[in-house]
């Protein structure tokens, strides 16, 4: 996937530039800011495949254009680099409606080396050249990034209060085939059930297992990784995929999540298109007991391996549902299953949910509700007794 940061204060100007590379990029992601104090803002945190920035740009947002706005932007970049304060885009263009601001600042962009074009409303000039830089990149990123593995990893994450027994079952149980497929097995320390209530502390294993992600990258350059993870391991999996930088990501195939605490609600748009995942295989049981209070009590976090997802982005994602508890799903069968998905997509559909009765029905509004419920008992409480 190629991403876009699009630094325009032209709403009619930026609607042309999104359908454009809408329209002839396959896959794009676009993010849009108005100012140069936004843009510096998103050039900290992610390193873009293409920065389009206007020059006569708002320094800071719902202030008024100045002519030197993007300048300021090329020039803090060039500054920060070195400085490791900017994850320095791959490519720059500068698109501005006033060709008097390139030929003025056409030193302050060749130092920058930053190309840029005029743009017109009807004209299909800066179009082509748009869409010629793009293709030029492209064919790059095909030679430099081709997907030529010399080994398929499988890796394996276990969730909390566990040392992940089942990954040594699975090994032993997954006809990998030595010349083909390894399985590698995520260990972290000893995560206790009160370090997963609190968001920072989930936020620090996270930033830990995308490290080892970026690092896979590096040992096993061209590997292609499925990834198989356990309650808290499918939320280490979704938040570190979403954050991890498209120039240190490895390459991913199959996603096989069980007894998933990320909300039912979980969107995985960004996930599907950035990675290009094949498929997402979500494994529940019915009688998850743990996943619970993993909605009832913990921020953020819910029960997606005992409902489900609710959307299955056009048939990416695959729901499984399991009568049997929270660690239910590592036996032989199961085991066999995952094998076949990984190795050639193919899904074996388990569905073991009886019919609906009104208990039923009754029992699973107030677990999906407990949130609110004890928020309200809690606020009453106090109300009450202060």
């Amino acid at each position: 996937m190629i991403d876009f940061l699009v630094i325009e204060d032209n709403d009619p100007k930026f609607k042309q530039i999104d359908s454009l590379l809408k329209n002839k990029v396959k896959s794009v992601f676009v993010n849009r800011v108005k100012s140069v104090d936004l843009g510096i803002e998103q050039l900290k945190t992610r390193q873009y495949s293409f920065v389009i920035v206007d020059l006569n740009l708002p320094l800071m947002e719902n202030e008024k254009a100045v002519t030197n706005g993007g300048i300021k932007l090329l020039k803090w970049i060039k500054k920060n680099q070195r400085k490791g304060k900017c994850k320095v885009p791959s490519n720059i263009i500068g698109l501005t409606e006033y060709p008097d601001l390139i030929e003025k600042f056409s030193s302050e962009l060749n130092s920058c080396r930053v190309f840029a074009y005029e743009y017109k409303l009807n004209d299909e000039g800066w179009k082509n050249q748009l869409i010629e830089c793009i293709e030029e990149f492209s064919l790059k990123l095909d030679q430099e990034m081709v997907k030529i593995a010399t080994k398929k990893i499988i890796y394996s994450v276990h969730g909390i209060e566990t040392n992940g027994e089942w990954q040594n079952e699975l090994a032993s149980n997954l006809n990998l085939g030595s010349d083909e497929y390894i399985h590698i097995s995520h260990a972290y320390n000893f995560f206790p059930v009160l370090s997963f209530l609190i968001p920072p502390l989930r936020w620090l294993e996270v930033r830990r297992f995308r490290k080892e992600l970026e690092y896979m990258a590096e040992k096993h350059p061209g590997c292609c990784i499925s990834l198989i993870g356990h309650s808290f391991g499918t939320y280490l999996i979704a938040k570190s995929l979403k954050t991890i930088s498209q120039s240190t990501t490895p390459y991913f195939d199959r996603i096989i999540l069980c007894g998933s605490v990320l909300k039912a609600s979980y969107n995985w748009d960004e996930i599907i298109r950035r990675h290009n995942i094949k498929n997402i295989l979500n494994d529940c049981a019915l009688n998850d007991g743990p996943l619970i209070m993993s909605q009832a009590v913990a921020v953020g976090l819910g029960m997606a391996g005992r409902v489900g997802f609710k959307r299955k982005h056009a048939q990416v994602i695959e729901n499984r549902f399991f009568t049997g508890g929270h660690s239910d799903f590592f036996n032989p069968q199961v085991f066999n299953h995952w094998e076949r998905f990984i190795k050639n997509g193919d899904i074996v559909k388990v569905n073991e949910r009886k019919s609906v009765t009104f208990i039923d029905s009754l029992v699973e509004a107030i677990i999906l509700y407990s949130p609110w419920i004890i928020l309200i008992i809690l606020i009453s409480s106090i109300y009450y007794y202060f």
